[in-house]
């Protein structure tokens, strides 16, 4: 599935206008995947997330107005605090 979605945008380039608010949601679902899924946890990234998450909310409600948030992109909300945390035990422990 993640080969899909990594793929699936340059399949559909020239056929799905780049305007389209349907590919922006998408493209904003990628960027919150490639972030929090890197191997390694850069800070600047770490401190747009909850920005980049927040524009995804607002246009997924834009896009599909009669669909509510499933919980697995609700816990995009947390993924800061948790990757914070985690760095911090991490740094505790070593």
């Amino acid at each position: 599935m993640w080969l899909l979605a990594r793929a699936l945008l340059p399949m559909i380039g020239s056929k799905v206008p780049i305007q389209n608010p349907q590919r922006r949601c998408f493209q904003l679902h990628l960027k919150i995947l490639f972030m929090v899924m890197s191997p390694e946890v850069h800070q600047p990234l770490l401190q747009i997330l909850p920005d980049v998450v927040e524009a995804h909310h607002i246009l997924w409600k834009q896009c599909y107005p009669n669909q509510s948030l499933t919980p697995k992109l609700h816990y995009y909300c947390h993924y800061k605090t948790s990757i914070e945390e985690y760095i911090l035990l991490d740094l505790l422990i070593y």
